[in-house]
């Protein structure tokens, strides 16, 4: 190999060592925003199920809530049915001034 085709070689190996390098720069900023963007998904996605879970727990308690007041109503509904039952029952049996 002369002088000539040894430096044709060396500048051919330089340049191929500098498109690389520039090629595996461009590769490290690509990789770089995705990974930036895939970050900001994530923490979107982290604010949106929080946001998710906040509402879900203020429903829960709000179902709670209600299913323990219709509960409440129930009863005193229950109460007073049983308490006119007991009057029927009573004015049937001849037990409130009726005249036997």
């Amino acid at each position: 190999m002369t002088g000539e085709e040894m430096e044709r070689a060396i500048d051919f190996l330089l340049k191929s060592q500098a498109n690389l390098e520039a090629r595996i720069e461009q590769v490290n900023a690509n990789l770089g925003a995705r990974i930036d963007e895939t970050d900001r998904q994530i923490a979107e996605t982290n604010r949106q199920l929080n946001e998710f879970a906040s509402v879900q727990t203020t429903f829960i308690q709000v179902v709670t809530r209600t299913f323990e007041a219709q509960d409440a109503i129930n009863r005193r509904t229950d109460d007073k049915f049983n308490a006119l039952i007991d009057t029927v029952n009573r004015m049937l049996g001849g037990g409130l001034g009726s005249n036997p």
